[in-house]
């Protein structure tokens, strides 16, 4: 519905809502939003701020990251006891996420101690497409490497 619209348009930045805005179908502009909102949901989750309150950004090739706020420089915010690796903020500087948005499905993968990246695509199986013929167009869509690993 458009309320549910708008909700979710105040949930990421303005920067966001533009890039959203500039795909030509609707069905695309609600993937990009469900991503968004995956993600700052997850970001969420681990820290317990509300999802509005992360500033994404881009990098050259396109990929998001999460822009951190400076950490404080008084030492009267940390305590000795303190797990610092364990921490949200920590988890979220070391994160390595990626968003991936096709068809019905978006994906969001993330880690601290590995880099990730995924990629999802609607594959439908053509009219008088041999399941070989299928795998052979596949081939063209996956590194040796992704291969190796199906």
């Amino acid at each position: 519905t458009q309320g549910e619209w708008l909700r979710a348009a105040s949930t990421v930045s303005q920067e966001e809502r533009n890039r959203i805005a500039q795909f030509m179908f609707k069905r695309d502009a609600k993937q990009s939003m469900m991503g968004r909102l995956l993600m700052r949901t997850c970001f969420s989750e681990i820290t317990g701020e509300p999802p509005h309150s992360f500033t994404l950004s881009r990098d050259k090739s396109g990929k998001p990251y999460l822009e951190l706020p400076s950490p404080p420089t008084s030492s009267s915010s940390s305590s000795p006891s303190s797990n610092a690796h364990s921490s949200p903020s920590s988890i979220l500087s070391s994160l390595s996420f990626n968003v991936s948005h096709a068809g019905d499905y978006a994906v969001f993968v993330g880690s601290d101690r590995a880099k990730v990246g995924v990629d999802v695509m609607k594959v439908e199986l053509r009219r008088n497409t041999t399941v070989p013929q299928f795998f052979s167009h596949m081939t063209r869509q996956f590194t040796e490497h992704e291969w190796k690993c199906i």
